[in-house]
């Protein structure tokens, strides 16, 4: 798992123990192309999609397994692809138990 993604489970299992209320805890996964700056190639306000990789799929799942499911249209996104059978899936290949843990974390 990538550096970045590491230090952001850390620090929200740090959190969680130390007993602080789950409804006031805020945690914001950067994506690379946060990190990365913007693309000098976007022609006015066209947003880019940018799928998720691997280790920020399962950093955003272990957030969910810790803090519950909150509103992000990653997370939704993310429960519609667990849904849709392996062969039917478009893009790079995940690993099938990420998509079980994000239904059984999703059914929570």
């Amino acid at each position: 798992m990538k550096r970045h993604v590491v230090e952001l489970i850390e620090k929200i299992e740090k959190l969680c123990n130390e007993g602080h209320q789950t409804k006031s805890v805020s945690a914001h996964i950067t994506s690379t192309h946060e990190r990365e700056g913007a693309s000098s190639h976007t022609i006015g306000q066209c947003r880019t999609r940018r799928l998720l990789s691997v280790d920020e799929e399962e950093a955003l799942v272990r957030t969910v397994e810790l803090l519950g499911v909150g509103r992000g249209d990653k997370w939704n996104t993310l429960v519609h692809v667990a849904r849709i059978p392996p062969k039917r899936r478009r893009g790079e290949p995940k690993p099938q138990q990420l998509f079980d843990t994000v239904l059984t974390a999703h059914t929570l």
